[in-house]
């Protein structure tokens, strides 16, 4: 019995040749696993922008760009973007770079992947919100209810506040919106602070108009402070975003939330 146990324990060791097996390292792994190709956003590119224009300022070689498509708004006018496909993560890294450089008086801004991609969803929506034909109501399939009269005399038993309490809690429930809260105009608006002497309106509507439409900007005070007024919220958010921190002729300008 001894002979068969110490047999069938060393049929369960490995094979020796088994230890010396190297496993290939599996190349370009973070594409293996997220199954997404490296790419970059870069936007406040001029309407007439080519791939021979926005080439020369992606410090990349030619090689390891990919693919570049611009992108257009629904009516198919130029949208002032571009989505750049590159070869590798290195390379995206390396062409983000381009972050910050000029062509015929724009400054690029440039996002990397994901956080890019997200971004753009989000320019898509602005200006659009409005637009009825992008709106899509879903009909009603709910039947008609058939009103119901409550006698009088058991009117003056019920306690009004709990119906009212019933009502709210059945809203809730069947997902019925609340209003919308009223418009404030502190909400989609941004201080801008140390800006350059030689910001002029011009060159600020140039700078914050690839966050959406400016209804306003106000003077500049003694401080170099401005205010900016966009159309909704959205498009505030993306100016503290995305210009805080950014340098306009060798100043590093401050956006700031005016009412959060």
């Amino acid at each position: 019995m001894s002979t068969v146990e110490r047999k069938s324990r060393s049929s369960h060791r490995p094979a020796p040749y088994a230890l010396n097996v190297k496993v290939k390292n599996i190349e370009n792994l973070k594409e293996a696993l997220t199954q997404r190709e490296p790419r970059l956003l870069i936007r406040n590119i001029p309407k007439d922008c080519t791939q021979t224009d926005l080439i020369p300022l992606i410090p990349v070689l030619p090689t390891e760009i990919k693919a570049i498509e611009f992108l257009k708004k629904t009516d198919m006018s130029p949208a002032g973007a571009a989505v750049v496909v590159l070869a590798s993560y290195e390379g995206m890294s390396k062409a983000a770079l381009a972050d910050g450089r000029e062509l015929r008086g724009h400054n690029l801004w440039a996002v990397k992947d994901v956080e890019g991609m997200r971004s753009l969803s989000l320019l898509q929506k602005l200006g659009h919100k409005n637009d009825s034909a992008a709106i899509s109501r879903k009909p009603s399939t709910n039947s008609p209810v058939e009103p119901f009269v409550i006698p009088a005399e058991l009117m003056q038993k019920v306690d009004l506040s709990l119906l009212n309490n019933i009502k709210a809690a059945l809203s809730t429930l069947s997902g019925e919106k609340k209003p919308s809260p009223v418009d404030s105009i502190r909400q989609r608006s941004v201080k801008v602070r140390n800006l350059p002497d030689s910001a002029t309106y011009d060159r600020i509507s140039q700078v914050f108009l690839g966050c959406g439409t400016i209804e306003s900007i106000s003077e500049g005070n003694y401080k170099n402070e401005v205010i900016i007024k966009f159309t909704n919220a959205d498009e505030a958010d993306l100016a503290v975003r995305f210009y805080n921190g950014r340098r306009m002729d060798g100043k590093r300008l401050q956006v700031l939330y005016r009412d959060r």
